[in-house]
């Protein structure tokens, strides 16, 4: 269940979220059955949270740390992804439905003179980071995906 101190702490915005995440990096997050929808969380660290079941449907989460987070079956409907970092992240029975999963900005644009430790370390990125991600049952029905890339070979 949601520990509600960290619903309380990334409800004041993500600046002071980030923030407290620098200060406790090891800290376990809970924010499982969380209701945040149409909430601005882009370029949020996220990393290793419990987001499973959580209402996370129009969210933006634009450039967020979701690294190893658990996603699992939570409510990602017309949510933002451009530049997230879901590397490892179980999405495993999420509703993507309507979700955006393009890139959004160049990287001189991307530069945050907030950015913590943990997200200076990520490679830089132009689109979503998907590496290892679980998607076992997921739905991904009419994803914004952007444009396929010409293949170079032909």
């Amino acid at each position: 269940m949601v520990d509600q101190q960290h619903l309380k702490k990334l409800r004041q915005g993500v600046k002071t979220w980030n923030l407290w995440r620098n200060e406790h990096p090891s800290a376990s997050l809970d924010l499982s059955r969380a209701k945040l929808s149409r909430a601005d969380l882009s370029g949020a660290i996220l990393n290793n949270a419990d987001l499973s079941r959580a209402d996370l449907s129009g969210v933006n989460l634009s450039e967020a740390n979701l690294g190893e987070a658990n996603l699992g079956r939570a409510n990602l409907s017309k949510v933002k992804l451009s530049e997230a970092d879901l590397s490892w992240a179980d999405l495993s029975g999420a509703d993507l439905s309507g979700a955006n999963l393009r890139p959004q900005r160049s990287q001189a644009q991307r530069s945050r003179p907030e950015q913590s430790q943990a997200q200076r370390g990520r490679p830089e990125q132009s689109q979503p980071q998907w590496r290892q991600s679980q998607w076992r049952q997921a739905q991904l029905r009419q994803p914004e995906l952007g444009r396929p890339q010409r293949s170079r070979l032909q």
